[in-house]
């Protein structure tokens, strides 16, 4: 087929003589324009062996660090279409066809298809999660997790411009930048480069002192991180996304009696969901757990429930704005004048024993207590957006022990030391309250309670949920790197400085 004979195909390699010459052979059968290889830190054979099979062979003595030499390789490669893979993985050359063929019917990039890990009825793996969670901030949720850091991809020439050939340094930035100008891309094909992975100790096993990550997992997260640092600076702190609060109500509300506190203070924001009785039971399971001042934020003029929860004792504070469930959080915050204050909307009907447990946390050190909803890890396939977000934000705060729990849509208490420390307004935005907390390292503690909360999903548009959570990582940024802190993998990004136009004709 002519048009083949515009396919450049990139192999980075560092000591790979054990496989190479297969890779190889099945690479010539695709009859492309050029195959380059860039070796780089080998002393095996792995430079004669490309020589031998008539590669374009540039050489590094040294190691470049991950995914340089993909970059070096665009920047060389003459094919109107480029396909990436590595040197250590054999892969026929009938799956490497569909890459090349989804470019030529006009797509501009081609991933490897591989959803299905998403799909089995086991706990999705961290670096899956963040994959997932990239492709949602930017709005390609059908890529699931298909993402330019696995192998083999494809990607047009117009792409390549598109993108910059020093992102591909860093694949989640290029597949950013992608998305971000709305290419198209496709995953036309599942090729298994799990099992065939080679396993090396040093970097996906061995964790250093500084990160509960091993070193593949650390430069991951960095580089997935970098992606969103680059949608805020294009785009700004919520990424493009909607912000409808009221942000400025906060303002102008003062909490009276304001040297008044108590041990416990419930706040209850109010969706008009709940029958007066209804809402009376929960009220009558706060009270027995002993909670000191019961607060309903009411989104609705209902003068007969408003007069009945008086005539309990609940402090009604009526703001009539419908659909903001943290706004009415944040207000509740003002008000409240507990040591500990535990945040719930009115379908959260717990027993009073459970309220007990959240609040017996908090009276013994945490200054946030979460209900514990890593089942839904376990019981959720694929993913469900909040649950990626939530568990991309413990995993951007080197918290991965916390799973998908955070501050969303369950109940939760927080400490006044920890109100006091995020500052009321934070609450309005889940995510920054939340990496707030993370920030000061202030204990975080999860309960599993007895009763199965319903899971919230439609308690936030999606736009605003996502908008939120870039916000997060915003202030997240503020406060560390534009890799949040993480390692670059001793990458050699000078390499990539010292290439010039001038120099592309080495060959």
């Amino acid at each position: 087929m002519s048009t083949m004979r515009k396919v450049s195909v990139i192999i980075p390699i560092k000591n790979e003589e054990e496989k190479l010459e297969m890779i190889l052979n099945e690479v010539k059968k695709l009859n492309p324009l050029e195959i380059i290889t860039v070796i780089n830190g080998s002393i095996d054979k792995s430079e004669e062996i490309a020589q031998a099979m008539e590669c374009k062979v540039i050489v590094y003595e040294d190691a470049l660090g991950h995914d340089i030499g993909r970059a070096i390789g665009a920047f060389y490669a003459k094919g109107d279409i480029l396909l990436f893979l590595d040197g250590d993985i054999l892969i026929s050359n009938k799956n490497l066809y569909p890459f090349i063929d989804a470019i030529e019917q006009g797509h501009d990039i081609a991933l490897n298809n591989l959803e299905l890990i998403m799909n089995t009825k086991e706990r999705p793996h961290s670096v899956s999660v963040v994959k997932k969670a990239l492709n949602e901030l930017f709005g390609y949720d059908e890529l699931t997790i298909n993402s330019m850091v696995a192998v083999p991809h494809a990607i047009s020439r117009h792409a390549l411009q598109e993108v910059n050939w020093r992102s591909l340094a860093n694949p989640p930035l290029a597949q950013a930048i992608a998305m971000s100008k709305k290419l198209s891309i496709v995953a036309p094909e599942y090729v298994d480069v799990i099992s065939r992975n080679k396993i090396r100790p040093d970097i996906h096993i061995e964790k250093s002192s500084e990160s509960p990550y091993n070193w593949i997992e650390d430069v991951i997260f960095g580089d997935h991180l970098s992606a969103v640092h680059y949608l805020i600076t294009e785009k700004g702190k919520r990424g493009g996304h909607p912000d409808k609060r009221y942000r400025t109500m906060l303002q102008n509300i003062k909490r009276l009696n304001a040297g008044k506190t108590v041990l416990r203070s419930a706040v209850i924001c109010d969706e008009g969901k709940l029958s007066l009785e209804q809402l009376t039971e929960v009220i009558r399971t706060l009270k027995e757990s002993q909670i000191d001042e019961i607060l309903f934020i009411s989104s609705r003029q209902e003068k007969i429930k408003m007069d009945r929860l008086r005539d309990l004792n609940v402090m009604v504070i009526p703001l009539f704005i419908k659909g903001d469930i943290f706004l009415n959080r944040a207000i509740g915050a003002v008000f409240a004048s507990g040591e500990s204050v535990l945040f719930l909307d009115e379908k959260s009907i717990l027993p009073a024993e459970d309220w007990e447990k959240l609040f017996k946390e908090a009276e013994n050190g945490a200054d946030l207590v979460l209900l514990n909803e890593v089942n839904y890890l376990d019981e959720s396939h694929p993913l469900e957006l909040i649950n990626s977000m939530k568990y991309f934000l413990n995993l951007a705060a080197k918290r991965p022990d916390l799973w998908n729990n955070g501050l969303a849509f369950q109940p939760h208490v927080i400490s006044r030391k920890a109100l006091q420390l995020v500052g009321n307004s934070s609450i309005m935005i889940p995510p920054v309250a939340y990496l707030k907390i993370m920030e000061h390292s202030l204990p975080v503690s999860v309960v599993q309670v007895s009763t199965k909360l319903p899971y919230m999903d439609d308690a936030i548009k999606k736009e605003e949920l996502i908008g939120d959570c870039i916000e997060g990582l915003s202030y997240f940024f503020s406060k560390t790197n534009e890799r949040g802190g993480f390692s670059d993998g001793n990458r050699k990004r000078r390499i990539l400085d010292e290439l010039n136009d001038n120099g592309r004709e080495i060959f």
